[in-house]
């Protein structure tokens, strides 16, 4: 996974996150936070689907620098939890 890079690195350089299905409530969302923070050492950030009262909430990545470490990284997650994982270039 890519942290802080140079601004004339990331500019030339397709970078890709991961993002989950969705959890349908709040405390399912936390338990997966949670279960990827403490297996994996990857930026983790939560999505509200909408701003409606009890919306659902996606895990969202930090960036990787290539599709294949996203690919594996996604495969991971769905090895290891059984979860619906996409990948999102930037």
């Amino acid at each position: 996974m890519v942290d802080n890079q140079s601004p004339s690195t990331t500019s030339n350089t397709k970078r890709y996150r991961l993002v989950t299905g969705t959890f349908s409530n709040a405390e399912t969302f936390a338990e997966a936070l949670n279960r990827v923070r403490n297996a994996y050492n990857w930026i983790i950030y939560e999505k509200a689907e909408s701003t409606n009262l009890n919306p659902s909430y996606r895990i969202v990545t930090g960036t990787f620098d290539s599709i294949d470490a996203a690919e594996e990284a996604a495969q991971q997650l769905r090895d290891r939890f059984g979860w619906t994982v996409y990948i999102q270039g930037e």
